[in-house]
């Protein structure tokens, strides 16, 4: 059953003003009783204090019962109108000097308070305020009562405000108050139905003139309907016919324009060994490409290209002002942080690259921009990362800009992810063919290709560079007593000792099983028994250390590229030469009495 507008919005502004009658009466009723609660009792302070101000006055001069009596007779006769009630009570040691007085009964909290278990008391019970101030004695009181120590409590005086009758009246007044106000509001709510019925009235005919000329897709996505509200009685027929046109004309245009962008997106999506090599230019192109279908501002990539590293860019397509750089460098730094991928890796560098210099991009402020982002995570090989887009905030309104966006980021993070896999995949394909697998030096291959290098580079500048060849001498035994497996760490171990002893110009080649040479360039003969030395010495080290059960022992020969030779008599003459070396060095160390045992 449908309701009309009159009996709806009438309704509802009577209950509107219902609860807000029941809030207002709860709160102002509860604030009022809170406030007299806080002043009553700062009020009941005030006057113990000022009693005991006078009763201490009156003591000093020294009374009598009878004093006592007349004090007590003036406080009942000055409260006797107001809702106070004020009762002194004597502690045990001055009624064992001065005797009893007429006191009213006293409760347990009252004796608590005599016996000084109690310091004192501010309590709000049954709408009755009630503060005990214990009197202790001093020095001065000290003098009167002999029996008395120092903070004994000689008495108490006892403060009740009775708050019902204050409470009692406060109600009725508000209640009346309320009754007299409530009508006011109920007419309020009538002519505010009749104002907004009015209101009503004119926006269904403005709604009626926009559907009348809606004739295209076009003439409909200027069409805004979402202010209207389906759920009165004069709505219902037009609004069902404009909402099955609606979902018609969006089915058809969704489908068409996200067709002919994902067909123009995907032909640009394919990855080249250009692509690989240069992809940054190549992720520009794109976002140009983009802008010519919807104004995207930014692209950005948070890869990881290492286990420890990682690669920032933001792609603007056009130059960006400071405030933007900072907002997007906001964005990235959130979403690192809010990455369990990323977690722990704070230090980083954000590069910005500009795909059109000759574009200056429009001011905007952070409110006005919108970032999406698409997250991307490989196991094998170790790449994940994050693409996020930039745009303006007007797009998150319109379902078929947000599919848009999605699919740039999925295929965008498919894009960057392959490329930056191929890439990996590639450099290791590229270090892995240049080193050696068990001691991660430079192997025979790389050794090879820099002896052509520096024979012609040498042969044509006359920069000269040696050769030296180190042998392992005990390796066979390692291999005999301690397993290959050992044998395997000793290479290593000797790999490890060249490639620490040589200057940072030099590099440390295995050539095969326990043979390793050191190539050394623009360096003379001084230089090359210096790195000798230092190899000597870091073996001397490691023997001496104890860390392994087996000791190494090396010969070790050398030759020089001299300016006078050729390349083709260097090559030939240079393993003699070099040999004859290593048999010398090992004869002096045999007669030095400096060769390692096992």
């Amino acid at each position: 059953m449908n309701k009309t507008f009159k009996n709806y919005i009438f309704s509802r502004q009577v209950i509107l003003v219902s609860i807000i009658f029941l809030v207002c009466f709860t709160f102002s009723t509860y604030l009022h009783t809170t406030l007299t609660k806080e002043e009553a009792l700062n009020h009941s302070k005030a006057i113990s204090n000022q009693v005991f101000s006078s009763m201490y006055q009156v003591m000093r001069k020294g009374w009598s019962k009878d004093d006592v009596k007349l004090f007590t007779n003036s406080l009942e006769h000055n409260f006797e109108s107001s809702n106070y009630e004020i009762n002194i009570y004597r502690g045990e040691k001055v009624k064992q000097l001065f005797g009893d007085i007429e006191e009213k009964a006293k409760d347990a909290t009252l004796v608590d308070i005599l016996n000084g278990k109690i310091e004192k008391l501010d309590s709000f019970e049954n709408n009755i305020v009630r503060n005990i101030l214990p009197l202790k004695a001093t020095n001065d009181c000290k003098s009167c009562h002999v029996n008395a120590q120092m903070g004994d409590v000689l008495g108490v005086l006892e403060v009740k405000q009775d708050l019902n009758s204050i409470f009692e009246k406060s109600k009725y007044q508000y209640i009346t108050f309320f009754l007299i106000i409530v009508p006011i509001f109920y007419l309020f709510a009538f002519l505010s139905t009749r104002y907004t019925i009015r209101q009503i009235i004119e926006s269904l005919t403005l709604f009626n003139d926009k559907v009348s000329n809606i004739n295209s897709v076009q003439d409909f996505k200027a069409f805004d309907s979402k202010n209207i509200d389906l759920y009165f009685k004069e709505f219902n027929e037009i609004i069902t016919n404009v909402d099955l046109m609606a979902n018609k004309l969006k089915e058809i245009a969704v489908d068409k324009e996200l067709l002919e962008f994902e067909i123009k997106l995907l032909d640009k999506f394919i990855i080249t060994s250009d692509v690989v090599k240069d992809w940054k230019e190549y992720i520009c192109d794109l976002l140009i490409e983009i802008n010519k279908i919807m104004e995207t501002y930014t692209l950005m990539t948070i890869f990881r290209v290492g286990e420890d590293q990682f690669e920032v860019d933001i792609f603007w397509v056009g130059i960006p002002q400071e405030h933007q750089k900072e907002v997007f460098e906001r964005y990235i730094n959130k979403t690192v942080k809010e990455s369990e991928y990323f977690k722990g890796m704070t230090d980083f560098a954000i590069k910005h690259i500009v795909a059109d210099r000759n574009k200056c991009l429009n001011k905007l402020v952070e409110t006005e921009i919108e970032y999406r982002s698409k997250s991307l995570f490989l196991d094998s090989p170790k790449i994940g990362g994050i693409v996020g887009i930039g745009l303006e905030s007007v797009f998150s309104n319109d379902p078929v800009k947000y599919i848009v966006i999605d699919s740039i980021l999925t295929t965008m993070a498919n894009l960057v992810g392959s490329v930056k896999a191929i890439h990996k995949y590639t450099q290791d394909l590229e270090y892995y063919a240049a080193r050696d697998p068990l001691t991660d030096l430079f192997n025979q291959r790389v050794f090879n290709d820099m002896m052509a290098y520096e024979i012609k580079r040498a042969a044509r500048h006359q920069y000269p560079f040696a050769l030296m060849v180190i042998d392992c001498d005990n390796f066979k035994p390692i291999n005999d007593n301690f397993g290959h497996s050992m044998g395997d760490k000793a290479v290593c171990t000797l790999g490890n000792i060249l490639f620490r002893s040589i200057p940072a110009a030099g590099m440390a080649i295995r050539y095969a099983g326990d043979e390793f040479i050191v190539l050394l360039s623009g360096v003379d003969t001084e230089r090359v028994l210096a790195t000798m030395e230092e190899i000597n010495r870091n073996l001397s080290r490691f023997n001496e250390s104890g860390i392994e059960p087996f000791h190494l022992s090396v010969s070790m020969g050398y030759t020089e590229f001299g300016t006078e030779d050729d390349a083709e008599t260097f090559l030939m003459h240079m393993d003699e030469k070099m040999y004859e070396e290593k048999r010398k060095y090992h004869m002096r160390k045999k007669s030095a009495g400096l060769e390692n045992k096992v």
